[in-house]
């Protein structure tokens, strides 16, 4: 069965993944997927289908074992009897494989068995589980802002000791990750485990006491049922905060499993929980399909998924050694280079710059507007003294003149600035995206500039 999936990569192009190969479409171009692979033919047509013998006539003499077997790459033996029938029985072609096809969540194959060469025990959270959206701010209790070399990202406490899960795209190739949690207390955690493959991380951080954990849901969430997103979109700026959708369908992607979500999903949300109305994480926010005509399509690690692939067990204590049972799983070379991952939410996609843009244009409209007003103020104000007095002293009217003065220069700075935050983007310009996706008898063509 054919597998397509789209996803915006770093810069501007599209990946077409079909059977298990890839392509990168630049701006402007035009690539076509695989063609489906036809059934085999001869020259006369579709390849006949061989039939049974009949049985053999227990009258006729068996051919003696011992007698050398004719080899089957040489000329065909010349066969005695009725001649073959012209009209013989030809198999019908097999269909053609569907281009684009969804996958059954029933034929998903269960979680592959971990490669780790030991388990690491987690202990399971032994808190009630938050009901969302009753007791949200609970549940973001033990929600955690990541803050890395490159970005942003999210995590969320699955154990009272410490442990938490987030994805491998956010913490990159650092030992140690620093936190923020919802109160604003910083934390530090080391990267315990790392599965590139799956994008899920193990932290340990580094708690005084029993912390707020949530639990991961054992099964998987029905399609259709409500989820909500917790995490920190853009950064510190916006952290902790809540999206809402619902479960779309559980996929299998290069060998990769995710449960398929509706609800946003942004950059620093990566590694956030993806919560069940009764309060269990469903999945850990991972990328989602961006820069084409196509919205609502955000995929998350299933838990059981993202345990399987670290070789967590949950239990009653954590494992006392679990410093000296630390890894990463890479993603292989030959895969990545066929089919790289379309992380289009990574934490690295959060720029410095960006962030630097927005404090500016804020700044310039919070103080173009304050400064604006305070010089309006004194304007008036200075005004009415003037044409409210028939007389003053020197002195007075110096004042009144330098007042005045100084309204008038705050008014056109305040002006001035407000303008320009006005004018400054909150996001760098982008063209307007555009793709189709025209499914053919030799494949799927992509179409469109990005």
């Amino acid at each position: 069965m054919a597998k397509v999936f789209l996803g915006s990569l770093f810069g501007s192009g599209l990946l077409v993944s079909v059977e298990g190969q890839a392509a990168m479409v630049d701006s402007g171009g035009v690539v076509e997927a695989p063609a489906s692979v036809d059934p085999p033919t001869t020259a006369d047509g579709p390849e006949p289908s061989v039939e049974a013998p009949e049985p053999a006539d227990p009258s006729e003499p068996v051919a003696d074992p011992s007698e050398p077997v004719a080899d089957p790459s040489g000329p065909a033996a010349e066969v005695s009897g009725p001649a073959a029938d012209p009209a013989a029985e030809v198999s019908e072609p097999a269909a053609e494989p569907a281009v684009l096809a969804t996958l059954d969540d029933d034929a998903l194959p269960d979680p592959a068995p971990s490669a780790w060469p030991q388990p690491l025990t987690v202990q399971t959270c032994p808190f009630a589980a938050p009901a969302i959206p009753q007791q949200t701010e609970t549940a973001l209790d033990a929600t955690l802002l990541v803050k890395t070399a490159e970005g942003f990202g999210s995590a969320v406490l699955i154990s009272p000791d410490g442990f938490a899960l987030t994805a491998a795209h956010v913490v990159g190739t650092s030992d140690t990750v620093q936190l923020v949690n919802h109160h604003g207390a910083g934390l530090q955690a080391t990267v315990v485990r790392v599965d590139e493959p799956q994008d899920v991380a193990l932290l340990k951080v580094g708690v005084t006491g029993p912390s707020p954990c949530l639990r991961p849901l054992d099964g998987r969430a029905p399609l259709g049922s409500d989820v909500f997103i917790l995490g920190s979109p853009a950064g510190e700026e916006l952290s902790f905060s809540v999206a809402k959708g619902i479960v779309s369908g559980y996929r299998e992607l290069d060998g990769s499993r995710f449960v398929q979500l509706d609800a946003a999903v942004n950059p620093g949300n990566s590694g956030g929980p993806a919560m069940s109305p009764e309060g269990s994480i469903v999945g850990i926010a991972s990328w989602k399909v961006s820069h084409v005509s196509m919205e609502g399509l955000a995929f998350a690690v299933p838990t059981d998924v993202a345990l399987q692939a670290l070789g967590v067990e949950l239990g009653a204590a954590s494992s006392a050694d679990w410093a000296s049972l630390t890894g990463r799983h890479a993603s292989s070379s030959s895969s990545s280079a066929a089919a790289p991952r379309p992380h289009v939410d990574p934490a690295a996609a959060i720029d410095p710059s960006l962030l630097r843009r927005r404090r500016i244009r804020r700044g310039l409209i919070v103080w173009g507007i304050t400064s604006a007003s305070v010089g309006a103020a004194a304007i008036t104000t200075t005004a009415a003294i003037y044409y409210s007095l028939d007389r003053m002293t020197a002195a007075g009217w110096s004042a009144l003149r330098v007042t005045n003065a100084i309204g008038w220069g705050l008014a056109g700075t305040g002006s001035a600035m407000l303008v320009a935050g006005l004018i400054i983007r909150k996001n760098p310009k982008r063209s307007s995206p555009h793709a189709s996706l025209l499914p053919t008898g030799r494949g799927l063509v992509l179409q469109g500039r990005f």
